[in-house]
């Protein structure tokens, strides 16, 4: 089987970062250099040196080791005629400024983690320099690979994309940008540093966006929620020009950004697919008052890719709730029902039991039991998801508890650390406990040993 190949552009000079010695690599597809008379689409990522697992230069390994290696599974898709080809450009971050460069603006020291409400979260110091990396690549980087590159230039076929930052860098740019951007790849995007005059400042335009998120990632959820709201409200039609996965249990990391970014390219770059099947995800009642129990309807077409529904049809046969077409559930009386969803054929059903209340929040008892040679120079923190955490209070002699509130039904993995200002400090070296907000309950751990 051909394998495309990676090449690497260092020492490369930015007048609009004001930098010498940037880098980005360029991903080639197979028979690139056979095929001389065919032009290619162009997907510009950002953390180009992870984003990729090959080395510049050599032709792809199915046996390396990586996260990411958005260049094999692209590779992978071409081979099997699954997608078009596609050059990607994966443009190095500065590691040092990586925040600063993926913010357009500076972000206050507080931000709206979901239904938590406003939180402190450690932000960076100096400005943001997002118009400066917007310039960078626009207007430094795509004219380089547009004069040495065979590319189809023009937006339709030009395509950014990125994960956490790189999502919120990405959406601003799709916004800013939108004259070159036609195509918009939004992974889990980082928009808790967002504001209201941003969004309001949108506006829907002829562009193809994909969206999307991991059930495990707290806040994200409730942001990325909204934010699929705000694009429906824009114009943007469901399963058309925009589309939208709740991956259940993925955590936000790159083993889970990896695979969704293979749906995400046949979204965009693959043969026109038809829905086979649909299942309806969601905590089993729904309350009058209180919390609202959302659907995640998945609805799997026949080339694997798996969206989370958010224009549905559903009823429920016992005629006691409103169902809009997002997903949310408002039941008017107690009761029991079945959720009906019906859409091009596919059908799929929940039971579900109706009741007076729920609230909004659920409370954690949490108790951890440290290791004796535990040195007394910190405090014992509970952290439950990025930049959140719990300093537990001495209960007795290596025993230490707390309580916190989370909304209820999110869900996350949270560990113990020796610190609170950094959560990959002073941490146990058992990670990732994975928590289901559906109910209060009291979580007792021990500790086993800690790494610096």
């Amino acid at each position: 089987m051909l394998n495309g190949h990676v090449e690497a552009i260092r020492n490369f000079t930015s007048d609009a970062l004001q930098a010498a010695d940037r880098c980005f690599r360029v991903y080639l597809p197979p028979r690139y250099e056979e095929e001389t008379d065919r032009a290619y689409p162009v997907v510009y990522m950002h953390d180009g040196q992870w984003v990729f697992g090959c080395e510049e230069g050599k032709a792809l390994s199915r046996s390396v080791p990586a996260v990411y290696q958005l260049d094999r599974i692209t590779d992978d898709l071409i081979a099997a005629g699954e997608i078009t080809p596609v050059i990607l450009v994966g443009v190095d971050c500065d590691e040092a400024n990586r925040r600063r460069e993926m913010s357009h603006s500076t972000p206050v020291k507080a931000r709206r983690m979901g239904r938590r409400g406003y939180i402190p979260c450690n932000s960076f110091d100096g400005e943001g320099m997002g118009f400066a990396y917007q310039q960078f690549i626009t207007d430094e980087i795509k004219p380089y690979i547009d004069a040495h590159y065979r590319t189809l230039p023009g937006r339709e076929h030009t395509m950014i994309t990125g994960s956490s930052m790189g999502g919120l860098v990405s959406l601003r740019m799709s916004v800013y940008k939108s004259d070159v951007f036609g195509l918009v790849g939004l992974q889990s995007p980082a928009i808790h540093w967002e504001t209201d005059e941003f969004y309001n400042s949108m506006k829907k335009e002829d562009q193809r966006v994909w969206l999307d998120c991991g059930g495990a990632e707290a806040y994200y959820v409730d942001n990325i929620r909204a934010l699929v709201k705000l694009f429906l409200g824009l114009g943007y039609h469901d399963g058309k020009d925009f589309a939208f996965y709740m991956q259940p249990g993925a955590r936000h990391s790159g083993e889970y950004f990896g695979p969704r970014f293979e749906q995400m390219m046949k979204w965009f770059f693959g043969k026109p697919a038809k829905p086979v099947s649909a299942e309806i995800l969601s905590r089993d009642n729904a309350a009058v008052s209180g919390h609202i129990t959302v659907l995640n309807t998945l609805v799997t077409y026949d080339n694997g890719v798996i969206l989370s529904d958010m224009d549905a049809c559903y009823r429920d046969t016992a005629g006691l709730a409103d169902i809009d077409s997002t997903g949310e559930v408002h039941p008017h009386a107690a009761g029991s029902t079945v959720i009906c969803y019906q859409k091009n054929g596919i059908t799929a059903q929940k039971p579900m039991t109706l009741v007076n209340a729920l609230s909004e929040d659920i409370l954690l008892y949490i108790k951890a039991t440290i290791p004796e040679n535990t040195p007394q120079d910190g405090p014992i923190v509970y952290h439950f998801f990025r930049d959140q955490y719990l300093i537990l209070d001495k209960k007795e002699d290596r025993v230490y508890e707390g309580f916190i509130g989370v909304p209820r039904d999110w869900c996350f993995d949270g560990h113990f650390t020796r610190c609170a200002e950094n959560r990959d400090k002073k941490t146990e070296l058992t990670l990732n406990r994975r928590v289901v907000c559906e109910e209060s309950q009291h979580l007792e751990y021990t500790i086993d040993g800690w790494k610096e």
